[in-house]
């Protein structure tokens, strides 16, 4: 699994939790109505287990939300997956909503880290 993956997983199963916690459910509750082992749903929630789009909507719908709610932004997860240096982050994520997204790339490229 590439970095990214990791990272969009990792959010995923952060935003699932924080859902999770707000309506006041243990984990056990929660996999017991989605079918899951709390086990799972541990993993899904520490991002070491990548759930499918399918059990991602099960959840929503279990924490009666939204799927958008557990998924990130297109801005966190860009921000998330940044490859450049941090002294430049501040000035890619001040750049105006209305950039295109070629431009945002090319932004990037120039400012990513040498690995």
């Amino acid at each position: 699994m590439t970095d990214n993956s990791t990272r969009l997983y990792g959010i995923i199963g952060k935003n699932i939790k924080s859902k999770r916690k707000g309506k006041k459910l243990g984990q056990e509750e929660l996999a017991k109505s989605i079918s899951l082992s709390r086990s799972s749903l541990s993993n899904i929630e520490i991002g070491k287990h990548q759930p499918s789009i399918s059990t991602i909507y099960e959840i929503a719908i279990a924490l009666e939300c939204a799927i958008t709610d557990l998924l990130p932004s297109i801005k966190v997860y860009e921000e998330a997956t940044l490859k450049i240096d941090e002294k430049y982050k501040d000035i890619f994520n001040s750049l105006p909503e209305n950039i295109s997204r070629k431009n945002r790339n090319i932004i990037k490229e120039i400012l990513r880290k040498d690995d």
